[in-house]
């Protein structure tokens, strides 16, 4: 999971308002496109995650180990970005593709 969410494109500035992002990780692991309702939700986790470890930001170390985090990203960032790469993964639908 970790090697995921290292693999999501450069961190910037606009990060937190970039939903392609979230469309291309949608779609490299499910192979369609996101509906809207689905965006919404990943917008959400993503939210909530970057707000959870920006107030604990020693869970967002923790989390990320000894990776490197990309540049303009903070601890945070890549922690709420790992956030929405652990729901695709574990989604009904990634597991029993075929």
């Amino acid at each position: 999971m970790r090697a995921f969410t290292s693999q999501m494109p450069s961190f910037s500035g606009s990060l937190r308002s970039s939903f392609s992002i979230k469309r291309d990780a949608f779609r490299a692991v499910l192979s369609r496109k996101p509906e809207e309702a689905e965006l919404a939700q990943l917008r959400a986790i993503f939210q909530e995650a970057g707000e959870r470890y920006r107030s604990d930001s020693q869970a967002a170390r923790e989390l990320i180990g000894k990776r490197p985090i990309p540049a303009g990203a903070t601890a945070a960032d890549w922690a709420a970005w790992f956030s929405v790469c652990h729901v695709l993964l574990n989604l009904d639908e990634t597991i029993t593709k075929g």
